[in-house]
């Protein structure tokens, strides 16, 4: 009995605590690393796997000499396994990772839900089987389908952890920023206290009713599951709500930057006509005196050159922008070809139109400064049937292009996480009018094709 039960004690304190700082590692794999990394994981284990030896020593000897075995005491010996556990992994996570706590505390929790799902569900169906559990094996005897259970109970909750939250997390957890510290660390605590409240019910249970009965364990391992999931399920909600709200911000700010870029090209323009009435009453002064100012002329070409970089579509914002970015393709000598109808755009506001078409001729401009300069073209057609239009932009490209799971391109910036919302307001202007944008590469070609329905 002695030696199981410090079997018992042994097993519920490292696999706790051990076991948590494990799956605190599928969370905290994107981490900013501190120096010496290698070792301080070493090192954490072997301080987890000291202290965690430790205190199931101490308890088996509080047990056998006078506390006295049962449920009641094993119970509340759970609760303090589990939040030694929790508070070892904390900082052991924070001993070998570099993050902000906000971070760092919410991925223990993720660690620890997910910890605790398989384990409970573990002792859920080795209960409902009565087949022995691993803790016990040695003892009880071997029985390979305990540890085939144990080991494939662990390991599907792993990968499905990964892929349900880990993954979002690593991409999605650094936009937290300071709002989000109190929140994330009020789930912490929240989440140790259920931890002891649910575990202190069956305490409660066991002194005042010491039923042993399947069905008492059965209903607190499900309820812990079921609490878990809820908590799983509500950090996901939280990343994805952080990236989408970061995403949202990122786009207005697009529509914010190309909406003050057409009030300077609206005054921009405005000057130029000015420029324009002043030179028919000097081509007057001119003509009179019968003399000619080179100063004049050289003026006069300027303004005649801006005239011949106009472009007329039919839609006068339409008209502005690619204007403003004729120029720009004139100073980078790259061939600007338009063939839209820009009256058929008559349903988009000024500002979608600057934000889809400034996007996508200035990501094509960005690419085709570092091409030889006979290979620099931007073509941009229109095809409307029906209630359909759609809108075709293509221009050279030899780069090898990787593309996301929503068809979006990566970007090749190192600093991933501001760039490629170019791409994504694109998209999200087609789809604000029934559409939805697609990006491919075709032979020697990046392609650009979007549909509306007007």
């Amino acid at each position: 009995m002695d030696r199981q039960l410090l079997a018992m004690l042994l097993s519920m304190f490292l696999t706790n605590a051990l076991g948590l700082f494990v799956y605190g590692g599928i969370f905290a794999y994107s981490f900013k690393r501190r120096r010496y990394f290698v070792l301080r994981v070493v090192g954490a284990i072997l301080a987890i796997g000291g202290i965690a030896t430790g205190m199931a020593f101490g308890a088996h000897a509080a047990f056998v000499t006078g506390w006295g075995v049962s449920l009641e005491h094993v119970e509340e010996m759970r609760i303090v396994a589990n939040l030694m556990a929790l508070l070892m992994s904390t900082g052991a996570l924070f001993f070998a990772y570099k993050e902000k706590p906000s971070l760092i505390l919410f991925a223990v929790v993720a660690a620890s839900a997910s910890h605790s799902i398989a384990a409970n569900l573990y002792e859920c169906i080795t209960t409902a089987t009565n087949i022995n559990s691993v803790y016990f094996t040695i003892y009880n005897g071997y029985e390979p389908l305990s540890f085939v259970l144990y080991y494939a109970i662990h390991i599907s909750t792993i990968l499905v952890v990964y892929f349900l939250l880990a993954r979002v997390f690593a991409k999605a957890g650094k936009l937290f920023d300071k709002k989000n510290n109190s929140s994330i660390i009020g789930a912490f605590v929240i989440y140790s206290y259920i931890i002891v409240a649910i575990q202190g019910c069956q305490v409660f249970n066991n002194h005042f009713n010491g039923s042993n009965l399947d069905a008492l364990p059965l209903m607190f391992n499900g309820i812990m599951i079921i609490v878990d999931v809820f908590f799983i399920f509500c950090q996901r909600f939280l990343l994805v709500w952080a990236k989408t709200s970061q995403e949202k911000e990122e786009a207005e700010r697009f529509f914010e930057s190309y909406k003050k870029q057409t009030e300077a090209q609206l005054a921009n323009m405005e000057l130029i006509n000015i420029k324009c009435h002043d030179m028919k009453h000097q081509l007057r002064s001119m003509l009179e005196k019968q003399s000619v100012d080179e100063e004049f002329i050289k003026e006069a070409q300027d303004v005649i050159s801006v005239y011949d970089s106009q472009v007329k579509t039919g839609n006068d914002a339409l008209d502005l922008l690619l204007t403003q970015k004729s120029l720009a393709c004139s100073a980078t000598k790259t061939e600007l070809t338009v063939m839209i109808d820009g009256e058929a755009l008559s349903f988009m506001s000024a500002q979608d139109i600057n934000s889809f078409f400034g996007n996508a001729i200035d990501n094509a401009l960005e690419y085709l400064t570092r091409v030889p300069e006979k290979n620099r073209f931007i073509r941009i057609s229109s095809k409307k049937v029906g209630e359909m239009m759609s809108i075709r932009i293509e221009n050279y490209c030899t780069n090898d292009i990787t593309f996301n799971k929503s068809g979006l391109p990566q970007t090749t910036k190192e600093d991933n996480g501001y760039h490629g919302f170019g791409t994504k307001s694109i998209q999200m202007v087609a789809r604000k009018y029934s559409g939805d944008a697609s990006f491919e590469r075709e032979d020697d070609l990046f392609v650009m094709t979007a549909y509306f329905v007007v």
